[in-house]
C-alpha cells in the first residue's frame, strides 16, 4: 500500500483476499489480551434496592446553596432530610 508520500510501504502489505478469508478476530486469538465482555455503565445493580428516583420540586436558591458545597451535594440533602424525618417521628411519638 502506498504512504502518503507514493512509496510503496514493504512492513504493511495489502491484503488479498486470501488475507481476508484467513483473517480471524484478535480477541479469538489472544482472550486473555482482549476482555471482550462488556462493561456494565452506570450504578450496580442491587438484589433489593436502596434508594428510588423521584421528582422533588425544591427552592432555587435551596438548591444553589447545596451545590455551592461541591461534590456529594445531593447526598448531602438525602442525609439531611433523614435527620429531619427522624426528627419528626420524634417529635410525632412524643406529642402522641
Amino acid at each position: 500500500m502506498p504512504t502518503k508520500y507514493g512509496q510503496p510501504n514493504a512492513d504493511s502489505p495489502e491484503w488479498t483476499q486470501e488475507d481476508m478469508d484467513r483473517a480471524v478476530p484478535a480477541g479469538d486469538l489472544f482472550p486473555a489480551a482482549f476482555n471482550t465482555t462488556p462493561k456494565r455503565r452506570g450504578r450496580p445493580r442491587q438484589a433489593t434496592p436502596t434508594k428510588q428516583l423521584i421528582s422533588l420540586r425544591l427552592d432555587r436558591q435551596l438548591i444553589a446553596d447545596y451545590r455551592a458545597t461541591g461534590r456529594g451535594w445531593q447526598a448531602r440533602i438525602a442525609e439531611d432530610l433523614a435527620v429531619a424525618a427522624k426528627r419528626r417521628a420524634k417529635r410525632a411519638r412524643l406529642a402522641g
